[in-house]
């Protein structure tokens, strides 16, 4: 998740080097790169690597492994199951492992919910993502009302996650804000969010 070279350096308490692969950012850029058509040497084991990745994750939730990381691990891995070539597997694996998630608490159903949760817009940002199929109708428009009515007074979006030095939040707010504009959109919402007053 983070070079060993980190080690010298200010960081959040929770980058640390480690010598074991993470899914976290493999997931995302294997996903990107199957999504693309781009062929790589490093993509095939990369593949495996996620699959293998996933096919752990109901050991880890049965295991009680920290469900935070265990959100932050899929929401990487959810683009690669999106743009994996083997789409069967992928559809399978995607809804086992979304009943599993519901059920075990990682993601967050009530849109009140507070701390760092992973809501459903966080694992389905667009309408045509497998994790999609996780939440009915219902759901996704009680979440898509509550992110347009969670826009604060600067046209931003506050982030749920620990600050850990003062510099970071606005970082962060930045990236969330870019980030809840492109599910808007994505779902036909954008219009709804209000801007600035």
């Amino acid at each position: 998740m983070v070079l060993a070279s980190a080690a010298r350096y200010p960081r959040a308490p929770w980058w640390n080097p480690s010598s074991e692969a993470s899914v976290l950012p493999t997931g995302g850029i294997a996903g990107l790169l199957h999504a693309h058509g781009v062929e790589h040497r490093w993509l095939e084991p990369a593949t495996e690597f996620c699959w293998r990745t996933l096919d752990a994750i109901p050991e880890r939730i049965q295991a009680g492994d920290f469900l935070v990381q265990i959100a932050y691990d899929v929401r990487s891995a959810l683009l690669f199951i999106d743009h994996a070539p083997e789409r069967s597997r992928a559809e399978a694996v995607c809804a086992d492992l979304g009943r599993r998630l519901i059920d075990a608490g990682v993601v967050a159903l009530d849109p009140g919910a507070t701390g760092e949760v992973a809501m459903p817009l966080d694992l389905a940002p667009r309408p045509k993502s497998l994790a999609r199929r996780w939440f009915d109708d219902a759901t996704i428009e009680t979440h898509l009302d509550a992110l347009v009515g969670a826009q604060l007074e600067d046209g931003g979006w506050p982030i749920n996650w620990q600050v850990w030095t003062p510099v970071t939040g606005p970082e962060w707010r930045g990236w969330q804000t870019v980030e809840r504009m492109k599910i808007l959109a994505a779902y036909g919402r954008f219009g709804t969010a209000q801007g600035p007053k």
